[in-house]
């Protein structure tokens, strides 16, 4: 990984002088993944005081970076939540006013062109109040109770739901799922809510027009899979469509922002599932590779109270 000539300069200016470095450095693993060390160089000096060499210390930081990056992410999901309550009631009021006017001009108009204007008034009110029902959904206290939940008849269901889509129609679904899965004590429709956002943006990223039945892969799927091991349990759902950039990777939980086009995604879909499975004390992984597919992977943990 490359670091600034500044850096490095400073570095050896600060070791000639007899000093001890320490910075942070941040490496490339074989498999192309960075991996971060402290790094420590000191000067050796004989008895004379010349300076005859240096040694190095490296202390792998990864795993603490990462715990840093998600004690970030989560203060500022959290501070999120916070503003989300405040500004669904500020902008969810004068919005209902508005809509109330568009409908009584409706219903007294009768010339063509300023109706039209008026649906087009009317159809972005919708997406507006689209947004905030999903910043109010969040911003909320979760009213909802701990129920038994099946976790593959939950998915079979936000399937079921997702392939009524017009943009699914094209796509084949293949399902797996493993019949050792525990009933786990979580939210099923908030989890299904889950589901149905990730399966939306699978669906998404394989249609490029629904109504010609263009898709971005000659054979579009979407492969959605359950299993486990001692401790977890794992739902993952792979398209085979465009994939997500780098530079997206690192902003797709954050709210508001999208890759779809206007009018098609509010930006809080992932942001919402992000602290819906956070809730459950689970994770969401993504892998995804530009042109060839994501695989989006939610990670619960297996509760000491689960039944097999």
């Amino acid at each position: 990984h490359k670091h600034s000539k500044d850096f490095w300069r400073n570095m050896w200016e600060t070791i000639k002088q007899g000093k001890v470095w320490i910075g942070e450095v941040v490496n490339k693993r074989k498999d192309g993944s960075l991996f971060y060390t402290e790094l420590l160089i000191s000067p050796i000096i004989d008895k004379s005081g010349k300076l005859i060499g240096y040694f190095g210390i490296h202390r792998d930081k990864t795993e603490q970076k990462k715990l840093e990056q998600q004690l970030i992410h989560a203060q500022k999901m959290e501070s999120m939540g916070l503003l989300a309550a405040g500004l669904a009631h500020e902008v969810g009021n004068p919005l209902a006013s508005i809509s109330s006017l568009v409908q009584v001009i409706q219903r007294t108009n009768k010339d063509e062109f300023t109706n039209q204007k008026l649906e087009l008034i009317k159809s972005q009110i919708n997406r507006i109040s689209k947004i905030i029902r999903d910043l109010v959904n969040f911003s909320r206290q979760s009213t909802y109770e701990l129920q038994s939940t099946e976790i593959n008849k939950v998915l079979k269901s936000a399937i079921e739901i997702a392939r009524v889509s017009k943009k699914a129609k094209g796509i084949t679904f293949i399902e797996e799922y493993s019949p050792d899965i525990p009933i786990l004590y979580l939210v099923p429709d908030q989890l299904q809510q889950v589901f149905l956002n990730i399966l939306i943006n699978a669906i998404d990223a394989l249609c490029i027009d629904a109504n010609r039945m263009v898709y971005f892969n000659s054979n579009p799927q979407i492969i959605s899979k359950t299993y486990r091991d001692e401790n977890k349990v794992y739902i993952s759902i792979t398209d085979n469509g465009i994939g997500i950039s780098e530079q997206a990777m690192e902003k797709i939980f954050d709210p508001f922002y999208t890759t779809k086009k206007v009018g098609e995604g509010t930006g809080l879909g992932l942001w919402v599932s992000y602290n819906i499975i956070k809730s459950f004390q689970g994770e969401i992984r993504v892998n995804s590779v530009e042109g060839v597919g994501s695989t989006f992977t939610i990670v619960l943990p297996i509760n000491l109270d689960s039944t097999d």
